[in-house]
């Protein structure tokens, strides 16, 4: 399985519909994050993007950015209640203005309170729950600590970006790390960083043999037809590639 990773300011709704109709390979998507707010009402001009019949492309999970277990709440059961089976936590977020608050990645570096914002969340939930995270803020086995805490929630996956929040998108991702990760979690385990080639995503699976699902992000967006060719080892001659670029 392939998602497309959630990219701000790129990967919208326009962007998710559109996909599908020129090219393949791609089964479900994170949209890029929401922010939490008690203000937030149903018919939120944000949140209406998220509902599923104005997602008729790939099939959407939103991500909630939130540090506020009772704003996450609220916004992910009006999510449920449009139709939203799924929803995502966002640990991953490097950017200063987002750790500073104690968001997406700010959270990595605080084990106990991530346990806490999921005993309060957790329970009141209607929808599934998957959260996408980076291995650490500033260390790379930051995560190690935290991944003992998800195992105790009922979690539906972790998407995990071997690199920490100080990276940002700089420098090597961290494998033995994350093979680390893959070793203690007891929930299912998503890849995500760095595949921009079929090459790179062989040399992945054969390393991590019991990883099923991919996300590509970068890399999909400079070759839209990576996931085509990774998924089904085909590749489009160029004159129908640009055909395709010109529709």
């Amino acid at each position: 399985m392939i998602y497309l990773a959630p990219l701000q300011g790129i990967t919208d709704r326009i962007y998710r519909n559109l996909f599908p109709v020129y090219f393949k390979g791609v089964d479900a998507a994170i949209a890029p994050f929401i922010s939490s707010s008690k203000k937030m009402k149903p018919d939120n001009k944000l949140l209406r993007e998220f509902y599923p019949d104005n997602n008729t492309g790939i099939p959407t999970i939103p991500q909630i950015m939130s540090s506020a277990p009772a704003d996450f709440i609220m916004i992910a059961n009006i999510l449920h209640d449009a139709g939203c089976g799924a929803v995502n936590w966002n640990l991953g977020c490097p950017y200063p203005m987002v750790v500073r608050k104690g968001r997406g990645a700010g959270f990595l570096c605080d084990p106990y309170r991530v346990e806490s914002f999921l005993e309060t969340a957790i329970p009141l939930l209607k929808p599934n729950l998957s959260i996408k995270l980076r291995i650490g803020l500033k260390y790379p086995d930051e995560v190690l600590e935290i991944i003992p805490v998800f195992n105790r929630f009922p979690i539906e996956e972790l998407i995990i970006h071997p690199r920490t929040g100080l990276q940002m998108y700089e420098g090597k991702v961290d494998l033995d790390i994350f093979g680390q990760c893959l070793d203690i979690s007891k929930h299912r385990v998503v890849y995500n960083g760095d595949i921009d080639s079929l090459e790179k995503f062989e040399l992945l699976s054969k390393r991590f043999g019991s990883i099923e699902r991919w996300m590509l992000g970068r890399g999909l967006l400079a070759n839209p037809f990576l996931a085509e060719k990774i998924k089904f080892n085909t590749e489009k001659p160029d004159g129908e590639k640009i055909k395709i670029i010109r529709a």
